[in-house]
C-alpha cells in the first residue's frame, strides 16, 4: 500500500487527475484516517479575483469506490506516533506510524518526514507518482503543463533545487 499524507493528497489532488492517478495505479492508496481533516482545502487558483480562495477536497468518491483506503491505526500504532510526533506534524508522525508498522510506503512531500524515515520505509515523492501517470498516459506538454501550473498556483507546490525532479518540472514551468 501507498500511504499518502496530507501533502501528497492537496499536490495530487490540485493536479485534476487524483481520480485518474490512482484509478489507473496498480498500487494501493491509502490515507490514515485522521489525515482526511488535513487535507481539507485547495486554492481555486488562476488568474480571477478568486484565485485564492480555497474549494473543498473531495476524496468521498475516491474512497466510496475503494480507489483509496481509509486506514484505522491500532494502539500500537498510536504508541509510536507518539514518539515520532515530537519531530513530525500530527498527519505525518501517524501516516510514519502506521507505514512502520504495517511495511507500507508512504507518499509525502515534506523534507522532515523524508528525513525522518529515510531507510526505514519507502518514500515516494507525489510528483515522482504524477510524472509516471503523466509517462503512461502520453499526455500534451500543454496538458503537463497545466497540471504543473495548477499544482503550483493551488497547492503551492515547488520542488526544492536539489529534488530529484527538478529538472523534469522544469522542463514544463521553467525554474520560477
Amino acid at each position: 500500500m501507498l500511504l499518502l499524507d496530507a501533502c501528497s493528497i492537496i499536490n495530487l489532488y490540485t493536479t485534476g487527475r487524483m481520480d485518474a492517478i490512482i484509478d489507473e495505479e496498480d498500487s494501493v492508496y491509502g490515507m490514515v484516517s485522521s489525515v482526511q481533516q488535513e487535507a481539507l482545502a485547495v486554492r481555486r487558483g488562476g488568474s480571477g479575483e478568486d484565485a485564492r480562495e480555497f474549494d473543498p477536497i473531495d476524496l468521498s468518491g475516491m474512497i466510496s469506490r475503494g480507489a483509496l483506503h481509509v486506514v484505522v491505526p491500532t494502539e500500537a500504532e498510536l504508541a509510536v506516533f507518539v514518539e515520532i510526533s515530537q519531530q513530525l506534524g500530527d498527519g505525518e508522525a501517524l501516516s510514519v506510524a502506521v507505514a512502520l508498522a504495517r511495511g507500507y510506503a508512504i507518499v509525502t512531500d515534506d523534507r522532515i518526514a523524508v528525513r525522518v524515515i529515510a531507510g526505514r520505509v519507502p518514500v515516494y515523492p507525489s510528483l515522482g507518482i504524477i510524472k509516471a501517470w503523466v509517462e503512461r498516459q502520453h499526455l500534451s506538454r500543454a496538458a503537463i503543463t497545466a497540471m504543473l501550473r495548477d499544482l503550483r498556483q493551488r497547492g503551492s507546490y515547488v520542488p526544492g533545487r536539489n529534488h530529484q525532479l527538478r529538472p523534469w518540472w522544469d522542463q514544463y514551468l521553467g525554474n520560477g
